[in-house]
């Protein structure tokens, strides 16, 4: 990551990948499946990032959604993956957290009022919760039950390092 310190905040200029992302190996397929299967059932909560890099098979996530008594999910894209690691490759999930760009996307409106992405959203993917992070502006949650989104302030304006920010907001809201 090449990065620029402000004085206020750390901010990411951009990010080069030299990785090998393809889909795990059907061994270790398996032996995650088996692991999986004997221990998801023991956990009232379970937390899926998704960084799109090969680990979370089709397979792997349907037991994952078949076997998770709460499923928080949150799906990432980034410069390694760009327009290959959207939320709609769940099915569902009891609890969803992401950014704006990758809500937008996932829904394929670019210029949408925000207060409409959980509503495009909940069309998308089956979910009783969802959080879409606005920044430094905040963030904006929805209920299935209640579709109205509610806007949160972010909890500063005092920004350090938006670095992982999104991982930890994800973490809290679980």
């Amino acid at each position: 990551r090449f990065i620029h310190n402000n004085y206020s905040h750390v901010r990411k200029l951009f990010e080069v990948y030299d990785m090998n992302d393809i889909p795990i190996k059907n061994s270790y397929e398996n032996k995650i499946l088996k692991l999986l299967n004997d221990k998801l059932g023991f956990y009232d909560i379970v937390l899926v990032n998704d960084y799109g890099h090969g680990l979370m098979t089709e397979k792997i996530r349907k037991l994952i959604e078949r076997k998770s008594k709460f499923l928080s999910l949150n799906c990432q894209i980034n410069a390694g993956n760009e327009g290959f690691n959207l939320i709609t490759k769940y099915n569902k999930a009891h609890n969803i957290c992401i950014d704006l760009e990758e809500a937008k996307k996932a829904i394929n409106m670019k210029y949408i009022n925000i207060q409409k992405i959980p509503e495009e959203l909940f069309k998308k993917i089956q979910t009783k919760y969802l959080t879409v992070t606005l920044g430094s502006k905040g963030s904006l949650t929805a209920t299935k039950k209640n579709k109205k989104p509610i806007l949160f302030e972010a909890f500063t304006n005092k920004i350090k390092d938006t670095m992982g920010a999104g991982d930890a907001y994800f973490a809290y809201s679980s």
